[in-house]
């Protein structure tokens, strides 16, 4: 199930680099897309969600960190999205739909 495009800002960020295309599978993963402008790269999303807490956790290529978020958030005009960076710390990235 697609859950959409999404422009990625990290704090501070207010011009456009990162686009993300998020899907659900019925068993539970979540896959798709990552696009960074600046970087013209291209990785993987990979990851799962806990169907307890309907929350989805992903992470991008391999060694960045964990991002999450309530499913529902998802269907909002934009999202805040937790991050725990490999360093351990935790910040709140926003995700803006695209089509909105």
């Amino acid at each position: 199930m697609p859950l959409g495009i999404f422009t990625v800002y990290a704090p501070g960020e207010t011009l456009p680099t990162r686009m993300i295309e998020l899907a659900l599978a019925q068993d539970g993963r979540v896959g798709g897309t990552h696009y960074d402008r600046l970087r013209n790269e291209i990785d993987t999303v990979s990851g799962t969600i806990d169907r307890s807490t309907m929350v989805l956790r992903w992470k991008i290529g391999e060694k960045g960190g964990v991002f999450e978020t309530p499913l529902d958030a998802l269907t909002e005009a934009e999202a805040s999205i937790t991050v725990h960076l490999p360093d351990g710390a935790v910040t709140q990235w926003r995700l803006v739909k695209r089509g909105s």
